[in-house]
């Protein structure tokens, strides 16, 4: 059996950038669901946050450009 490995690349780089931002909070999300270590969790919450954030100043300055 040959396993066969097709990889998305996109011309756009700012989809490549989304895909792997969303990639990042899932893992953000799924390791703050699972966390017992409080200032692991913290930290994480804190992580977060600062991308949220980054997200939103993002969103703004594009609704602005246009």
């Amino acid at each position: 059996m040959e396993l066969v490995l097709f990889v998305f690349l996109p011309d756009d780089y700012s989809v490549m950038s989304l895909l792997l931002d969303m990639a990042i909070d899932r893992y953000i999300i799924n390791k703050l669901q699972s966390c017992t270590c409080q200032p692991m969790k913290h930290n994480l919450l804190r992580l977060f946050l600062i991308r949220v954030e980054k997200a939103w100043h993002e969103e703004e300055a594009l609704k602005s450009a246009l």
